[in-house]
């Protein structure tokens, strides 16, 4: 069964990358740096996306988990 965790949770992780990158461009975070800042605030998008992924793949892993764990599967 972690297994099967372990796959369903590199598969969220996977997808929801560009969705969380997505989140961060279209925010107005950029205007906490300086002007002119541009590889600095990719590499703060980025982990922050990654940061936020993390969080949200983990969670809904659990979640798969305790279905897993209720239903015997």
């Amino acid at each position: 069964m972690e297994k099967y965790l372990a796959i369903i949770y590199l598969v969220f992780f996977l997808l929801l990358l560009p969705f969380c990158m997505l989140i961060f461009l279209k925010s107005n975070i950029h205007q906490i740096f300086k002007k002119g800042e541009v590889f600095a605030i990719r590499v703060f998008y980025v982990f922050l996306a990654m940061a936020l992924d993390f969080l949200v793949s983990a969670s809904l892993t659990a979640i798969a988990a305790s279905i897993f764990i209720i239903f015997q599967i």
